[in-house]
């Protein structure tokens, strides 16, 4: 005679497991560059620093930057005053109107080459624009900035690690098992014996899935 167990029938999850090597990345974050060239005076943070939203992250050397300044502001002075005295004299039909016409575009090119050194030297001065997680090894004091090249020097690179995702790709006998919006289970290998949760929020046509 044999003898069955019985049991309620109940309703359970059900989890596949699937294996897949993928990268974390965080959702937001920014490199840091300047369009002024000059030398890095100072860089007051290193990796894995808090920084909040607009505080001072490094400096340029400012010496030829203000030297700059100096000379567009005398430049633009003189633009002003010559402009001035052109303007009382075609009052006075004294000089052609072209002459005064002349001279206020020279005060406007002077203004315009003044208020563009007058930033550059206010660019000097790098700040977070936003807040997070100083990544990687940012530049060192003494290195060189230099612009107008396909690609930016990036001086840090800042991330908010309270939000980030994985890129993975799975294998496509496993990809019809994979829905967006399903909670999923994961380990990273720099923390051994955790397990963290996440959601699939978009799946690729192609053969990259992402799993944020």
């Amino acid at each position: 005679q044999k003898l069955y167990t019985t049991g309620k029938v109940e309703k359970g999850d059900v989890k596949t497991s699937i294996s897949a090597t993928g990268t974390i990345n965080p959702v937001n974050y920014v490199d840091v560059s300047t369009n002024v060239a000059g030398k890095l005076e100072s860089v007051l943070v290193k990796e894995n620093d808090q920084v909040t939203a607009g505080q001072v992250i490094a400096y340029i050397d400012t010496r030829q930057l203000q030297a700059t300044v100096d000379d567009a502001r005398a430049a633009m002075s003189k633009a002003e005053l010559d402009m001035n005295r052109y303007k009382a004299l075609v009052d006075q039909n004294a000089i052609a109107q072209q002459k005064y016409d002349d001279s206020v575009t020279d005060y406007e090119r002077a203004k315009s080459v003044y208020d563009k050194a007058v930033a550059d030297l206010s660019d000097a001065t790098i700040t977070a624009p936003m807040a997070g997680t100083v990544g990687g090894t940012p530049l060192k004091a003494g290195q060189t900035i230099s612009t107008g090249i396909s690609t930016q020097m990036i001086i840090a690179t800042i991330a908010d690690l309270s939000n980030l995702e994985i890129y993975l790709t799975v294998d496509e006998t496993d990809i019809g098992n994979i829905k967006n919006g399903s909670r999923v289970e994961f380990t990273v290998d720099s923390k051994p014996g955790e397990t963290f949760t996440g959601y699939v929020s978009e799946i690729a046509k192609g053969t990259k899935g992402e799993l944020g």
